[in-house]
């Protein structure tokens, strides 16, 4: 277990933002489900997001601290020179730090940081209903940085000549898309998951119907 003084190094804001990408990735399994309820929406979301061993049901943040697939953007890997001790190590791209520090996957964050709802309540569980409110709140601002990207981008979807994608990222950050002070909910998933990077496209469902509809609405008004 690492000890709390690193874990309490990581800014509430980021540990928030990494929380999120797997909140949204929950959403997006829900979404692909026909005919649940709001409560078993919840429970789902809640499942996902922590993992049920006896439904056979991997945690995304397991998933998340590992890398796994969708979540390997978020890192870079260390090697350890021959002869050390230890593993690769994975550590939280530098553009994640936001300059604060440099983190690494159970040593700054852990399973136990990213699933708690607060620093201060580190051996509580965050709900499935604010599992579900925090990818909804994170899917909205997604939404709206879709419009200023695309208002910044190209037609053919890639930056404008002389720019860069760390240019529109850090554009976004400078704008008023989220409610709370500093970067917006959902900065971290919009860089990763959706296709504003060098991958060209979404990487989960929902983004793409989100999408779909945003377009739809427009071209009918």
């Amino acid at each position: 277990t690492p000890p709390s003084s690193d874990l309490k190094a990581m800014p509430s804001m980021i540990v928030k933002n990494i929380r999120a990408v797997a909140a949204l990735v929950c959403y997006d399994m829900v979404a692909r489900q026909k005919h649940m309820s709001q409560q078993n929406q919840y429970l789902f979301c809640y499942d996902a997001f922590h993992g049920n061993p006896a439904q056979n049901i991997p945690s995304q943040i397991e998933l998340l601290l590992r890398a796994h697939r969708t979540y390997s953007p978020l890192f870079h890997v260390e090697t350890p020179p021959p002869g050390a001790d230890g593993g690769p190590v994975l550590v939280l791209k530098e553009r994640y730090c936001r300059s604060y520090h440099r983190f690494i996957s159970d040593v700054h964050f852990n399973k136990a940081s990213l699933s708690a709802p607060t620093k201060a309540r580190m051996t509580e569980k965050i709900t499935g209903r604010n599992i579900y409110d925090l990818a909804s709140l994170t899917l909205r601002n997604v939404q709206k940085a879709y419009a200023r990207a695309d208002e910044w981008m190209d037609d053919d979807g890639s930056p404008p000549p002389g720019g860069t994608w760390p240019d529109l990222y850090e554009r976004l950050l400078s704008e008023d898309i989220g409610s709370e002070k500093g970067p917006y909910t959902g900065w971290i998933a919009f860089e990763i998951l959706t296709r504003y990077n060098d991958g060209g496209k979404h990487a989960l469902s929902i983004l793409e119907k989100s999408k779909t509809e945003k377009k739809t609405s427009h071209e009918g008004t």
